[in-house]
């Protein structure tokens, strides 16, 4: 749903994007390994913008601008007993066709990008560009009677920049000289056990 041609804006776009999902898990990795219910589900929920404008405050400036945000919520399951090829199950001591889960993994996503163009006369132009994603996880365990969230949730953040400069003395030709930033930062739980039963962020 939007605009266009006006005078603040030639492109004003929202949107909204709803998805479900249901999967099972039929093997593992090697085939001879089957299971017969564990399963993920899930939905998504992503509003998105984009704006763009020609000729931004001034002749040969111009700007687009998107953004979105994606809420994920997925779930696993991994509560029944063993199955072999054909449909049998077999009962062991404790439920989980590869390793006992009821567990929920709360995802948060944001994107966005900004371009900016400005063209000086017909040979020069400069571009800025920068991209922003951020990711944040929690997992909740939902197999106990009340729900065990992770203390330590897993997080990243990505920033890239770029600029840019382009001659273009002709049809036949052009110069272009450009530079990038990259910046990352990671956090998570990292094991500090061989046993992998205590952990730091």
């Amino acid at each position: 749903l939007g605009i266009v041609d006006k005078k603040w804006a030639d492109r004003l776009l929202l949107g909204f994007t709803y998805s479900n999902m249901y999967q099972d898990i039929q093997t593992g990795v090697r085939q001879e390994i089957v299971y017969g219910q564990k399963h993920r589900k899930g939905h998504s929920l992503m509003p998105s913008l984009e704006y763009g404008k020609r000729d931004l405050f001034t002749k040969g400036l111009d700007i687009v601008l998107t953004a979105n945000y994606n809420k994920n919520l997925t779930t696993n399951v991994d509560t029944s007993y063993e199955y072999n090829w054909r449909g049998e199950k077999h009962l062991m001591n404790s439920a989980g066709e590869q390793s006992r889960q009821h567990s929920r993994a709360d995802n948060n996503n944001w994107n966005g990008t900004l371009t900016l163009n400005y063209r000086v006369g017909k040979m020069h132009t400069f571009t800025f560009n920068h991209v922003l994603n951020t990711f944040h996880r929690s997992n909740t365990s939902l197999l106990a009677a009340e729900e065990m969230k992770s203390a330590i949730a897993k997080e990243t953040r990505k920033n890239i920049s770029g600029l840019s400069y382009r001659l273009m003395p002709s049809e036949h030709w052009n110069f272009s000289a450009f530079g990038k930033y990259y910046n990352q930062f990671v956090a998570g739980p990292m094991a500090t056990s061989s046993t992998q039963d205590e952990y730091v962020r």
